[in-house]
């Protein structure tokens, strides 16, 4: 499933592919991007992950499938994911910017 976004930087529409679309016990489809490193702090990730939120939303307003989901990262020995409408990251103090400890349970 390709995601539509505006990529900022080059002020152009572009397509990415999240890395994972999970079906959840419960119904709901999970969709997750990881990222690390460089990449989870570059302009082109925030573009990203605040259209998947904006998808995430409209499908969820739109669809009996209830929808969730967002950027993943690998840090300090464990995952943590963003779904927030407003994408921040800085590699430190993740859970003042927003950041959740990925948890099933949590999504």
């Amino acid at each position: 499933m390709g995601i539509k976004y505006f990529d900022t930087t080059d002020q152009t529409n572009r397509l990415f592919y999240p890395d994972w679309i999970i079906k959840l016990d419960d119904g709901r489809i999970c969709i997750l991007d990881t990222k690390g490193g460089n990449t989870a702090s570059s302009q082109e990730t925030k573009d990203k992950a605040e259209e998947l939120q904006r998808r995430i939303n409209l499908l969820n307003q739109t669809s009996k499938i209830k929808y969730c989901g967002g950027i993943v990262i690998f840090a300090n020995g464990q995952w943590y994911i963003n779904d927030c409408a407003e994408y921040n990251y800085s590699g430190s103090d993740l859970s003042s910017l927003g950041w959740k400890t990925l948890a099933w349970k949590s999504l």
